[in-house]
């Protein structure tokens, strides 16, 4: 079962740090998601932490999703941040399912009631 915490009630400032935050917790990565391609996502190895920082905005793009039933909790928790400059790039970061309190209080992450699908959060432009 995955949830959904909205990061609406966040600034730029409170994302990057977020993203900071995690990136530092967990696993990270950058994917490409190649248009009119279904399950096509691309990692780019070594993509810029500047670069990255530089073109997190808010959005409603921004995910926080934890998968409460995953086999390797570890990596429940993702959460990913999709770039200004380089359309269909998202910045991610997996972690561990220990660390949801953490972030949840911190940054006063509120579940979203307004789906229960992934594809629902996202504006029909971008699917």
């Amino acid at each position: 079962m995955e949830v959904f915490y909205s990061l609406a009630g966040l600034d730029t400032k409170s994302l990057r740090e977020l993203y900071l935050e995690a990136r530092g917790l967990g696993y990270h990565f950058v994917e490409y998601d190649k248009p009119g391609e279904i399950d096509n996502f691309y990692q780019i190895p070594d993509f810029p932490l500047q670069i990255i920082l530089d073109n997190i905005w808010v959005t409603d793009y921004n995910i926080f999703c934890v998968v409460l039933d995953i086999k390797d909790p570890d990596y429940g928790i993702t959460v990913g941040f999709y770039l200004r400059s380089f359309p269909y790039t998202t910045a991610y970061v997996r972690m561990d399912n220990s660390l949801l309190e953490r972030f949840v209080k911190k940054y006063r992450l509120e579940i979203k009631t307004d789906t229960g699908y992934m594809g629902e959060l996202f504006p029909e432009s971008f699917n």
